[in-house]
C-alpha cells in the first residue's frame, strides 16, 4: 500500500514531470491526462495545478513552468506558485520518462484511498443498528462495497 507521504511525492513528480516534458500533445503527457483526474490527487493545492494543467493542455498550450505559474495565478486558485513548481520540475527531471508508470501508481493509490473511505463509511454503517436488522445492513455494505469496486473500473 502506497502512503500519503510515498503519494505526495507520487503527486509532485507527476506534476513535475508534466511540466519538465511541457508539451501536451507528448503522447507521454497525454497518456497521463487521460489516466488521472483532479480527484486523484491527495493535496488540494496539486488539485488545484492540476486542473490548471488540464486546462493548458486543453488549448494546446505548452505547460512550462512560467506558464503553469501564470495560469495558477489566473484561473486556479492556487496563487503563485512558482518556488514550489520550480522545485517539483527540478526533482522530476530524470524520472520524466516514468511518467506514465507514476501516473498509474498515482492512480492506484487514489483507489485505495477511496476504497479505505468507503470500507470504513461501512464498518460505521453496518455497526449502526438504526440501519436496520442484520439482512438489511448487509445489503447496505454490499452496496457500498459494489462502489470502489465501481471506482476501480473508471
Amino acid at each position: 500500500m502506497i502512503t500519503f507521504e510515498d503519494s505526495v511525492d507520487l503527486e509532485q513528480t507527476v506534476i513535475g514531470s508534466i511540466m519538465a516534458l511541457s508539451d501536451p500533445d507528448d503522447v507521454m503527457v497525454a497518456k497521463v491526462l487521460s489516466t488521472i483526474k483532479e480527484s486523484t490527487f491527495s493535496k488540494l493545492i496539486h488539485r488545484h495545478i492540476y486542473r490548471a494543467i488540464r486546462s493548458m493542455a486543453s488549448r494546446s498550450e505548452m505547460i512550462d513552468l512560467i506558464s503553469l505559474n501564470e495560469e495558477c495565478k489566473k484561473n486556479n486558485n492556487c496563487g503563485d506558485q512558482f518556488v514550489y513548481l520550480a522545485e517539483m520540475q527540478k526533482e522530476s527531471g530524470a524520472i520524466k520518462l516514468n511518467i506514465v508508470h507514476h501516473a498509474k501508481l498515482l492512480r492506484e493509490s487514489a483507489i485505495e484511498r477511496y476504497a479505505l473511505k468507503k470500507l470504513h463509511e461501512a464498518v460505521e454503517m453496518f455497526n449502526e443498528r438504526s440501519n436496520g436488522d442484520v439482512y438489511q445492513r448487509i445489503g447496505l455494505t454490499e452496496t457500498l462495497i459494489g462502489e470502489i469496486g465501481n471506482m476501480s473500473m473508471r
